[in-house]
């Protein structure tokens, strides 16, 4: 498995400074520690991207708007590469 840590020694090193603060990591390395973290994808435009489906797919789940309606972002986010 590839460790998910960029340097491992430093997040460690990093940890037991806090730890010496008295500030607990444990909320925010839980998924680097259960090997649940994954990589964002990578693309281009991807700030554009977002910025159409974040709202498309908000609007489905909160009932705003019919899944069939995402295929209008789709057309969208093609066009970002299809320019």
């Amino acid at each position: 498995m590839v460790s998910t840590r960029a340097i491992e020694p430093a997040t460690d090193k990093a940890q037991a400074a806090f730890a010496d603060r008295g500030i607990d990591l444990e909320p925010f390395l839980v998924h680097v520690n259960d090997g649940t973290t994954f990589l964002f994808p990578i693309t281009d435009y991807a700030s554009e991207i977002t910025n159409i489906m974040q709202p498309a797919v908000d609007a489905v789940f909160s009932g705003k708007a019919e899944p069939e309606s995402l295929d209008a972002a789709n057309e969208q986010v093609n066009a970002l590469f299809n320019g």
